[in-house]
């Protein structure tokens, strides 16, 4: 069934977007950020971001060219992750993400720069990942998917509820491996990467040339 492979699509991407993430985050800071909201290892706007824009370019816009998929995912991808983002922040009281210090920002929530990168990925999704990943999905066992598809929501579930226990003070077994998990990575991380050389450091001295602003103090 189709919904069944998008959920599994929609999986994949999301684990994919945790991989780039942190390891992304880790270079441009300098140490290890695990970028991860749930426990396991998924991003889940990736994923809605990467499936949303292949049913729209599979069923809804067809006749599309590679300038429109940029456009269209660098537009819908902000205006995403701006709703993720304020919900989040109304429902947990907390930040997972800022752009405070970049660029052409709305309100930290969202930035030119990262819309952009997000359009280049949505780029890729559409012409270098779909075109195979897509018919591998549908190459697997129909009872295989129905299996896998109801094991991943189960275990998904699950880190939901521990997810949202955990922002109301809650520490259990899932908190004590993520601990044990971050810091053996933190460790990992200093050995080989100096945070004073990180990529953030870089990028906002570039940032103060174009617009003028100290970014130090923000």
């Amino acid at each position: 069934m189709i919904v069944f492979d998008m959920f599994i699509y929609f999986v994949i991407l999301s684990f994919v977007g945790y991989i780039y993430e942190c390891t992304a985050m880790t270079f441009w800071t300098g140490k290890w950020d695990n970028r991860g909201f749930l426990y396991g290892p998924i991003i889940p706007i990736y994923g809605a971001g990467a499936l949303l824009s292949t049913l729209f370019f599979t069923y809804m816009m067809k006749n599309h060219t590679p300038m429109q998929v940029f456009l269209i995912g660098m537009f819908s991808t902000a205006v995403l992750e701006f709703v993720v983002h304020y919900t989040m922040e109304k429902m947990f009281h907390e930040v997972w993400w800022d752009y405070s210090k970049s660029i052409w920002n709305i309100q930290g929530r969202i930035c030119l720069p990262a819309s952009i990168g997000f359009g280049i990925g949505i780029l890729l999704v559409i012409y270098a990942v779909n075109p195979y990943l897509l018919p591998a999905i549908r190459w697997l066992n129909d009872t295989f998917v129905k299996y896998l598809v109801l094991f991943l929501l189960v275990v998904i579930c699950l880190d939901c509820y521990y997810t949202v226990k955990s922002e109301k003070g809650y520490y259990g077994l899932a908190d004590r491996y993520t601990d044990v998990f971050d810091s053996k990575m933190e460790h990992m991380v200093d050995r080989h990467l100096d945070e004073s050389k990180a990529w953030n450091t870089r990028v906002y001295k570039l940032f103060e040339k174009i617009d003028k602003k100290d970014r130090s103090k923000m």
